[in-house]
């Protein structure tokens, strides 16, 4: 199955997006397939500034953690994808863009 940026963004909005949705604003989706099948996939989430910045995680401590339960969150989503290689980071941009 060829994957498409659209396909990836659908599958992070109705599997990550819900659990985050006051803090995540968008996803910027590149997809590259590959002959044998597997795809890599590269995700910038883009965050909310002020809910980013507010936030209180497990410890009390603002971010900690955050980040890398985003990333675990959307590396399982991709699981329903087939074989592929993910990066993903996560962004937080004081202007709009």
């Amino acid at each position: 199955m060829n994957l498409t940026p659209e396909i990836v963004k659908n599958l992070l909005n109705i599997l990550v997006t819900p659990k985050y949705h006051e803090l995540i604003y968008d996803y910027m989706v590149e997809v590259s397939n590959f002959n044998d099948g597997s795809s890599g996939i590269v995700i910038g989430v883009i965050v909310h500034p002020e809910v980013y910045y507010e936030m209180d995680t497990y410890t009390g401590n603002p971010l900690s953690g955050i980040d890398r339960q985003i990333i675990k969150d959307i590396k399982d989503a991709l699981r329903y994808l087939g074989d592929n290689v993910a990066d993903v980071s996560v962004y937080v941009l004081e202007d709009n863009y």
